[in-house]
């Protein structure tokens, strides 16, 4: 029998001990995606150059297998104040450790150190991978006239699949975002309230499989936070970017997303720089796109993502 590709689940729960299985549920674990895409079979191949008398294919040798897989969530929060989202165990398995105040916030916020680990469960139609200690990187897009999408990219450590009935998913507390629209969106650029069109955002975890001699792990090696945000050019006497662009300027930079206290999600930049300056149009008025550089102050402070 065929297996169909729409019909999927996908769990996901911090692991307490690296590459060990931890056993998430369909009742508390299940993860609201899309657009998922899985590579189950990353290999080193080695080409065999054995010498014979005749003309011939010598074959491969696989030196080692991890797994790839990448997914989008959208951005909602709990709807609850202080109550984690139910995305936010993801953000965990991405180097950012999450701060709850009771009944007041939610913050994920990054480490350079001690970073968590996920097994990831991914049923699709009856046939079953578990990934075991799954580590990842994470960017946000914001688009007027769009969906607010998390898109995740995990590297986790293969096993082989097995068929396995697919389960039913608990998804209540995943909450219906709203789209990116005047009034439900608002940001602020080195202080100025600008018409923004596009926002991405890209935390940059830096990560690498290693596999050695008794031991295979997936490892976080750096981070360089960046976005990108395209706005309705202004008049040099109300923000110059130009010279803020050319001089390096730092400024702080926030998007808020939400109406209703529960429901908000916040990216803040304390420190900004901006680069790569380009001119554009869009419905024959001048837009101004520029990268985005997030830079740390005290060290791990380079941005926050909040959910208020």
């Amino acid at each position: 029998m065929a297996i169909r590709s729409l019909k999927q689940v996908l769990l996901a729960k911090v692991e307490v001990t690296y590459d060990t299985y931890s056993s998430p549920t369909s009742a508390a674990n299940a993860m609201l995606v899309s657009n998922v895409k899985i590579n189950p079979l990353n290999a080193t191949e080695i080409d065999r150059k054995v010498i014979t008398p005749y003309f011939s294919n010598q074959g491969k040798v696989i030196a080692d297998t991890h797994v790839t897989i990448d997914f989008d969530v959208e951005i909602a929060a709990s709807g609850v104040l202080g109550t984690a989202p139910a995305w936010g165990v993801l953000m965990k398995g991405c180097a950012l450790a999450e701060t709850i105040v009771a009944a007041t916030s939610v913050t994920y916020s990054p480490v350079s150190a001690a970073e968590q680990s996920l097994s990831l469960y991914l049923n699709i139609d009856g046939r079953l991978r578990i990934i075991t200690g799954c580590r990842g990187n994470v960017k946000a897009k914001f688009s007027v006239k769009g969906s607010p999408l998390w898109s995740f990219s995990f590297i986790g450590l293969s096993r082989a699949a097995v068929d396995a009935a697919i389960p039913a998913a608990a998804l209540g507390a995943f909450k219906q975002p709203l789209g990116v629209a005047p009034g439900v969106t608002t940001a602020t650029l080195h202080g100025l309230a600008a018409n923004i069109a596009d926002f991405s955002f890209d935390v940059g975890n830096k990560m690498v499989y290693r596999p050695l001699i008794n031991n295979e792990s997936v490892q976080m090696t750096d981070r360089t936070t960046t976005g990108s945000i395209t706005l309705e050019d202004v008049a040099v006497a109300t923000k110059d970017f130009y010279t803020i662009c050319k001089n390096a300027t730092p400024g702080g930079f926030a998007l808020l997303h939400g109406i209703t206290a529960g429901q908000k999600v916040r990216i803040n930049g304390p420190v900004t720089q901006l680069h790569a300056m380009q001119l554009s149009e869009a419905d024959n008025i001048e837009m101004l796109q520029m990268n985005m550089a997030f830079l740390s102050n005290a060290g791990n402070d380079e941005f926050s993502i909040v959910c208020l």
